[in-house]
């Protein structure tokens, strides 16, 4: 049993999966809807955009992160995410592994 164990043990880091990598979008004046299910294996979510954009969080709360300005969001309880710019900007999404 203890063999069986140790094997395990030993196997866990190669069954770990790499975080997905950062994703750009081009985001211009209209809601985008981002899709959360290939960041939902990352705790968090880094947000940074090449200049100013808004993200409205769970169809609810607008934020608005400045240019050369990020911004983190937790990815467990988020249900929703929408980005926007004006004039149109590239935007960032870095997944954050758990440290």
């Amino acid at each position: 049993m203890a063999v069986f164990v140790g094997g395990l043990t030993c196997r866990a880091p190669a069954l770990r999966e790499d975080p997905p990598a950062a994703t750009r979008l081009a985001i211009g004046s209209d809601w985008m809807r981002v899709t959360l299910a290939p960041f939902r294996r990352t705790p968090l979510l880094l947000l940074a955009g090449e200049g100013a954009f808004g993200l409205r969080i769970d169809g609810e709360r607008v934020v608005r992160v400045g240019p050369g300005e990020s911004i983190t969001l937790g990815t467990r309880l988020l249900r929703s995410l929408e980005l926007r710019a004006r004039p149109r900007t590239v935007v960032t999404l870095t997944p954050v592994p758990e440290p």
